[in-house]
């Protein structure tokens, strides 16, 4: 776009011709001046005048059908600056008392909203049903199942495990696991679980040892595959916290213990010694 007056190139910001120096866009609505114009032929704004006030305003001097809205916010500077018609601004007059709200007060969430080609504000998308009048009528959407979450478990998870003091005991070995190597990662993931549950994100390694004592689990198995540190981190002061993979096991394990449609395949108090095959003659 060129200067009306001297033919020069105009930059896309600004309001003067950097050539010859003459005021080529309005400064309130930014349109483009007419050459030897006294005001501007969209807002009604003097040459020469300064933008509007910083405060939301309708100026009087406009033509007809035309709202200019100006608004500017300190500290963080924030400016607005819109030409609009009398349509747009009832389409849009909602939108604009939730922006101009007091801060401190509690806003309702906006919902998304679509604008014809006019500016005229559509009904939000989504299903509808015809009522009385024969206009089209918002309808609720149904409700969706409630999603489990950790607040519950950690009550549920007092199903299996008691406090005594500070510490937390087995009190249900049900744990619904398939042999003892399935029990133990099962009984050593809900134990850290019910601790991180409780306030304490770690266990240290002497509290997980004497409840699978206490279960009677506790061998070298176990500790050979406490070692690998499968589903859980330990730092240097034997402090073991699970890790997202644990703890996903953890919920599951939990979900499986108190299923009561689930069968309880192994369990230490009814574990079977296996018969030491006979020795070979040498």
């Amino acid at each position: 776009m060129n200067c009306p007056l001297c033919g020069e190139a105009l930059a896309e910001h600004g309001f003067f011709c950097k050539a010859c120096a003459a005021q080529v866009r309005c400064k309130t609505c930014r349109e483009l001046l007419e050459p030897a114009a006294q005001a501007c032929v969209e807002c009604g704004t003097k040459v020469g005048d300064a933008a509007a006030a910083p405060d939301l305003v309708i100026t009087g001097a406009l033509p007809a059908h035309r709202n200019t809205l100006a608004y500017e916010e300190t500290r963080n500077s924030r400016t607005f600056h819109a030409s609009l018609t009398d349509t747009a601004i009832q389409g849009l007059g909602e939108v604009f008392g939730d922006f101009f709200a007091p801060r401190n007060s509690v806003r309702p969430p906006m919902q998304p909203r679509r604008f014809s080609s006019d500016g005229l504000a559509l009904p939000p998308a989504g299903p509808t049903s015809a009522g009385g009048n024969g206009h089209a009528e918002l309808t609720t959407p149904p409700s969706l199942p409630a999603t489990p979450i950790a607040g519950d478990d950690k009550e549920r998870i007092l199903t299996l495990f008691q406090r005594n003091g500070d510490a937390l005991e087995l009190k249900d070995n049900r744990l619904k696991a398939k042999n003892q190597s399935d029990f133990v990662k099962r009984l050593t993931y809900l134990f850290l679980y019910a601790h991180e549950l409780h306030g304490r994100p770690t266990a240290t390694y002497d509290a997980l040892r004497t409840v699978e004592q206490v279960a009677k689990v506790w061998d070298a198995n176990t500790r050979t595959w406490l070692a690998k540190k499968v589903g859980f981190t330990m730092d240097g002061e034997k402090n073991l916290k699970l890790n997202t993979p644990g703890r996903e096991d953890a919920i599951k394990a939990l979900n499986d213990a108190l299923n009561q449609e689930l069968q309880d395949d192994w369990n230490p108090d009814r574990k079977i010694p296996q018969k030491r095959a006979p020795r070979k003659k040498a």
